[in-house]
């Protein structure tokens, strides 16, 4: 094969290093931006925190935060190129919101389920070995309260010093299952109801039977076999209906009321408050850290031998590249937030049921942004609200029906939701009775469609949540 040099022009988009890490920059969940800023602290000897003082003194005068002999012609050619800077700082203007709701109201201020059962442990009647086993017992529940460990798993991770046993295991997790929220430690949902129904008066009626039923039959319960469950209790309709509502009625999900570790240390980067009957966004001050440029250091320049003012410059050409990439995370954080808020309005006054298709393109259509720029934006960010607290993309969806009536894939769940909690329990709602209904109300959605978003929702089908209640 002849082999021969050719010449050939192409065109291709570089991004600059300024630009790589402004958009690394924006991806940054908060949690991630403050290990970033800590980093950048450092490294970078002319950058500081800007005080609170210097904070408003700069805000009250227009100043920026680096120095005012910045070079003009590299803040030229590093145009963010997806924000004017300009037009998105009056999004923030206006009055100041009257806070209804606050961070200190939301999961950080909440107690871990482990929390709550190691101070009642500090105040049981156990001896100092008892309590260390109590403590790993604790600390091997999962995020639902149960016990995922066996006992000679715990046993094995129990100090030699102790010389305990999977029985002295066990006598201990029955104690820790005696605290407040019963249930706590159980090994199985079974054992969970038994339980909770052990902590029920002995006089309630039906008990022993309920106990059956937990210990025994539980799975002929799930599959509603009503019938046979009636024949080995030898319990009439009535009374079978009355035992399975006892059953019912019980919460196992005890950890619903505590937070879980993971959930503590979210930070919302936005709140939305209403104010002049408005809905509007505005960025979390406590997700924000404004930086500036140490002074002292850009003083020196030109006073000291070349290799100082070589190592200046590289370092100041890095903090005003940084404090850039920070300021316009911010901008475009709030101007996305923003949009969603002014397109999703109806959820922030009836919640999911007034979620409205939105997708990346469209709100990068209207802020004139890419796609990919949208993505990076809302990318691990969450917004507090009236509602509580979301994560950015949950304002996302998909619109069902036509564009006239673009119903987004959240609403529909949420009124398939409402529909089954509604329904008369003697006869649940099949998938193509949802469907129907849904359609008369001038949303189109297909049989198969409300079956995968009822089976998204966790709930069973009609067959499985058939009751004997007489309730309707």
């Amino acid at each position: 094969m002849k082999q021969s040099l050719k010449l050939r022009t192409t065109q291709q988009t570089t991004l600059t290093p300024q630009l790589q890490r402004s958009l690394e920059i924006l991806q940054c969940s908060a949690l991630e931006l403050d290990q970033l800023i800590d980093t950048e602290l450092s490294n970078n000897p002319l950058l500081e925190l800007q005080r609170d003082a210097e904070l408003t003194e700069s805000n009250s005068q227009g100043e920026e935060s680096f120095s005012p002999d910045s070079n003009a012609a590299e803040d030229e050619n590093y145009q963010h190129n997806d924000v004017d800077q300009s037009s998105l700082h009056h999004l923030e203007a206006g009055p100041q919101p009257v806070n209804d709701f606050g961070l200190e109201n939301t999961l950080s201020a909440a107690e871990t389920l482990q929390e709550h059962l190691l101070q009642q442990i500090g105040y049981a009647d156990l001896r100092k070995a008892e309590q260390i086993i109590a403590e790993h017992i604790i600390y091997s529940l999962d995020e639902e309260g149960y016990l995922g460990s066996s006992l000679e798993e715990i046993t094995q991770l129990l100090p030699t010093r102790l010389e305990a046993t999977p029985a002295d295991v066990e006598r201990i997790l029955k104690v820790v299952q005696t605290l407040e929220p019963l249930g706590a430690g159980a090994r199985s949902l079974g054992e969970r109801l038994a339980i909770l129904l052990n902590g029920l008066p002995s006089a309630t009626p039906l008990l022993r039977a309920a106990k059956t039923i937990v210990a025994e039959h539980l799975e002929l319960l799930a599959k509603r076999d009503f019938a046979a469950l009636g024949k080995i209790l030898n319990l009439d309709r009535q009374d079978l209906a009355a035992t399975i509502e006892l059953i019912t009625t019980l919460n196992p999900r005890i950890a619903n009321q505590f937070v879980d570790h993971q959930k503590l240390h979210i930070k919302p980067d936005v709140e939305v408050h209403k104010i002049g009957g408005q809905w509007v966004a505005k960025l979390n001050p406590e997700t924000q850290r404004h930086l500036t440029i140490n002074q002292e250091y850009v003083t020196l320049l030109g006073k000291n031998d070349a290799q100082s003012s070589e190592f200046i410059n590289k370092h100041l050409s890095s903090a005003k590249a940084f404090i850039r990439g920070i300021h316009s995370r911010y901008d475009t954080l709030l101007a996305v937030a923003n949009v969603v808020v002014q397109r999703q309005r109806d959820f922030f006054d009836a919640g999911d049921l007034g979620l409205k298709g939105l997708t990346l393109r469209e709100i990068g259509a209207q802020l004139e942004l890419h796609e990919s720029t949208i993505s990076r934006a809302v990318a691990g960010k969450f917004l507090l609200c009236n509602q509580g607290v979301f994560s950015l993309k949950h304002f996302f969806t998909t619109a069902i029906g036509s564009p006239d009536n673009s119903t987004s894939a959240a609403a529909l769940r949420s009124m398939i939701k409402n529909m089954v909690a509604q329904e008369c329990s003697r006869q649940p709602l099949s998938d193509s009775k949802i469907a129907e209904h849904l359609n008369s109300q001038g949303h189109t959605i297909a049989r198969r469609t409300v079956a995968k978003y009822r089976e998204s929702l966790h709930i069973a089908p009609s067959s499985k949540r058939k009751s004997l209640s007489a309730k309707p």
